[in-house]
């Protein structure tokens, strides 16, 4: 897959920037967040700098700026009473809502920083912060917090895996090697016991004639 998208990523240009931002702004709204693989595109965004492209500080100043916006356009939406699940009902089921819900009621403004890294979740919780009124102040502290840590730890995710692909690369076709030696060595045996067992059969059997 890395190696499929990274020459594809790798000519955008600046737009790869904007890509990185749609996605992290995207993965972030309750709309639509569910739909988007933000973080996936960030890990992967990752990739491609460890090969030299694009800069990891901007990258992760982008992504956090993303992140950090949608979280806003998010709490905006839930404090003016828009429920997502009402009105995209065959995309969001309500129980995904009432889970986010139960969520914050038992994290309070921690939550807002723990979904940020909490799958199917993740677009809700800042909702659902601003249905129950959540002070401002409160939840940009733990949403610039966690839009950084967020943007920073995926792509490094992404730019460790790319420093390691090429020996993981080569450790995995040893493996394939060994596992490829193992099966043919096992063949080898299970034939040679199973004509051993034929023989000792044909052998019984010609002493019983006797």
């Amino acid at each position: 897959m890395f190696n499929h998208w990274l020459p594809w990523i790798s000519q955008l240009g600046n737009w790869a920037y904007a890509l990185l931002f749609a996605f992290a702004f995207g993965e972030s709204i309750a709309v639509v967040g569910i739909l988007v693989p933000g973080a996936t595109f960030v890990v992967l965004f990752g990739f491609v700098i460890s090969q030299g492209v694009y800069d990891i500080g901007d990258a992760i100043f982008i992504g956090a700026i993303g992140a950090i916006l949608g979280d806003v356009l998010s709490f905006v939406l839930g404090r003016r009473g828009i429920d997502p699940a009402k009105q995209f009902p065959r995309l969001f089921a309500q129980s995904t809502v009432d889970r986010a819900e139960k969520f914050m009621n038992e994290y309070g403004v921690a939550g807002v920083f723990l979904g940020r890294f909490i799958g199917p979740l993740r677009p809700f919780v800042p909702f659902i912060a601003g249905a129950l009124k959540m002070k401002w102040r409160s939840f940009m502290t733990m949403n610039i917090t966690s839009g950084i840590l967020w943007s920073a730890s995926y792509l490094a995710i992404g730019f460790f895996f790319g420093q390691f692909w090429s020996s993981i690369h080569r450790g995995l076709r040893w493996v394939g090697i060994g596992l490829f030696i193992i099966i043919v060595g096992y063949i080898i045996l299970r034939a040679m016991a199973t004509e051993r067992g034929k023989t000792m059969v044909e052998e019984a059997a010609k002493e019983a004639k006797e």
